[in-house]
C-alpha cells in the first residue's frame, strides 16, 4: 500500500519539520510523504532544481532505479571510508545504501546496526 495525501492536507512534516524525539516505531509512510512534498515545494519556491523524487502520486516503490544523491562531507573522511569499503570487499555506495535503509526503518533515538557483507555488525548512532 502506498500512502497518498491530497494537496489540501497540510499536516506535520508537510508544512514544517517533523517534531524531534524518540519513538517506539520508525517514521510512517505518511510522514515520509509529507516531508518529501515539503522539500519539493521549498525547492520550487527557491528556484532550486527539484530532487528527482516525484511524490505527487505517493512514495516510489522499492524496485525503482537508484537516484544520485550528494552530501557535503570532509574529504579525509570520504577517502578513509572509500579505503575501508575496499578493505571490506564492498563499495562505499553499497555500504551507505545499507546504512540508510537501516537508519530509515529504525525508531528515532535507536542504535543503528549495520551488517557489513560477510562481516560483523557495526553500531552507529
Amino acid at each position: 500500500m502506498t500512502a497518498t495525501l491530497t494537496e489540501s492536507e497540510l499536516l506535520p512534516g508537510q508544512d514544517a519539520a517533523l517534531q524531534r524525539g524518540r519513538g517506539e516505531t520508525g517514521v510512517t509512510e505518511r510522514q515520509v510523504l509529507r516531508v518529501a512534498r515539503r522539500l519539493d515545494r521549498e525547492a520550487r519556491e527557491h528556484g532550486r532544481p527539484r530532487i528527482h523524487l516525484e511524490v505527487s502520486d505517493g512514495l516510489p516503490g522499492r524496485d525503482v532505479n537508484l537516484v544520485m544523491a550528494s552530501w557535503r562531507v570532509p574529504p579525509r573522511d570520504l577517502l578513509f571510508a572509500r579505503a575501508r569499503a575496499e578493505v571490506e570487499g564492498s563499495s562505499l555506495s553499497a555500504i551507505l545504501r545499507a546504512f540508510l535503509a537501516e537508519f530509515a526503518t529504525t525508531p528515532p533515538g535507536s542504535t543503528v546496526r549495520l551488517e557489513l557483507p560477510g562481516r560483523r555488525s557495526v553500531e552507529a548512532l
